[in-house]
């Protein structure tokens, strides 16, 4: 199968590193199943560029002279027209794309579907539309996006031959669901090595009988959710000199912040953005997991990428009963779940530090979670599936047309 992966995301923009990497190893996992798969992206500079990283796996970057913020969100012109040119020019069985219906992403899915018999698939992470994310942008270009999103996001998505989502709450917004399938976001499972508490800890220099809780990835958007559990570690760093909070991230004036306001700076582990492996060790040193997830709209329509990295470092999770995720830890001892006020986060973890031993049964099925319910190559095999299943679809009909 020839496969055109259409991203919107660089590989350099700080904020958008974890999404570039999930679209980037979902392509190249694509091709090491036997595909021939292109994944274009922007990029810096004004000519675009092409390699061929692996035998079935082409990389293309488009140019473009918007303003990064658009072109990442998918309103780069130049990039309309390269990735146009692109479709117009090559020969795919299916275009895989996300945020499809931005205009740098349509227009070449359009010409795509009409005039070559492109299948389109698109792949929604999302809630952007009215009701999520548009209601909350701020500023001239956020409102501009936000009108262009409350008005296209489901709309010109029903041209296309599937909708895959992240979580249900999305798939619920279509009017024909039997066209969408919920997939949830995958666990890179053979990636993050499962480090001993003690062995990560003595690799990075921190204190061995420390009780850690680790937060991945944070930043300013977040901090709606965040805060609650802010106020609750701030109460709980006065009734324990040892526990500590090991936050990764790369806004680091948003993190410093949050130390003071909250008057934990003493407590905070922060090494700053770091590489892949160092992540991995700092997560693995820590006891438990914190994700605060709000039950808002634009909660139910996502899946943390940090479920993933967490389930696979065999950690317990302390999250919200919010969307999908609810589900998964009604049905697998992976963590657990609290109502979302200080109150409920401080007297979980109160509960859970005073007797560490329990913290392993609430984490038991972590490894099997990773390795099955969320792998990540489980989760491009069934992408996969979808775009086989829908191809045989489009050419049984076809043929049932012309007879």
């Amino acid at each position: 199968m020839k496969i055109l992966s259409l991203s919107d995301y660089f590989e350099n923009y700080r904020e958008n590193r974890a999404s570039f990497r999930v679209r980037f190893q979902t392509a190249f996992e694509m091709s090491k199943l036997g595909h021939q798969v292109k994944f274009v992206y922007p990029d810096f500079g004004f000519v675009p560029g092409k390699k061929l990283v692996t035998d079935g796996f082409t990389v293309q970057t488009t140019s473009g002279l918007f303003p990064m913020r658009l072109r990442s969100g998918g309103f780069g012109l130049i990039d309309m027209i390269t990735k146009s040119l692109i479709v117009l020019f090559g020969d795919y069985d299916v275009i895989h794309v996300t945020n499809g219906h931005r205009p740098s992403q349509f227009i070449p899915c359009l010409l795509g579907k009409y005039l070559k018999r492109t299948l389109i698939v698109d792949e929604c992470w999302e809630w952007l539309g009215k009701g999520g994310y548009a209601d909350k942008r701020k500023g001239v270009i956020g409102r501009i996006v936000a009108f262009y999103d409350a008005r296209f996001e489901i709309a010109f998505k029903r041209v296309f031959d599937h909708i895959v989502v992240i979580a249900t709450a999305l798939k619920n917004r279509f009017d024909k669901t039997d066209l969408v399938t919920v997939l949830h976001g995958g666990a890179e499972n053979s990636s993050l090595k499962r480090y001993e508490i003690s062995e990560a800890r003595q690799k990075l220099g921190i204190e061995q009988n420390a009780f850690c809780i680790g937060m991945s990835n944070l930043i300013t958007n977040d901090h709606e959710d965040n805060k609650i559990f802010f106020s609750a570690f701030g109460r709980l760093c006065k009734k324990y000199g040892d526990l500590f909070l090991i936050a990764t991230g790369s806004d680091d004036t948003y993190i410093n912040e949050i130390g003071q306001t909250y008057h934990f700076t003493d407590r905070l582990i922060f090494p700053g953005y770091v590489d892949f492996d160092t992540y991995n060790a700092y997560l693995s040193s820590c006891d438990v997991f914190v994700l605060p997830f709000t039950n808002t709209n634009i909660n139910q329509g996502r899946w943390p990428n940090k479920i993933g990295d967490y389930v696979c470092l065999g950690r317990p999770i302390i999250t919200n009963p919010t969307g999908d995720i609810k589900g998964l830890f009604e049905n697998y001892k992976i963590g657990v779940l609290c109502e979302h006020t200080a109150e409920a986060f401080y007297r979980t973890l109160v509960s859970l530090k005073k007797d560490r031993s329990y913290l392993a049964e609430l984490s038991r099925d972590c490894g099997y979670v990773a390795d099955e319910v969320l792998s990540f190559v489980k989760r491009v095999k069934a992408l996969l599936q979808i775009f086989t299943s829908i191809q045989r679809l489009k050419h049984t009909t076809r043929g049932l047309h012309t007879q």
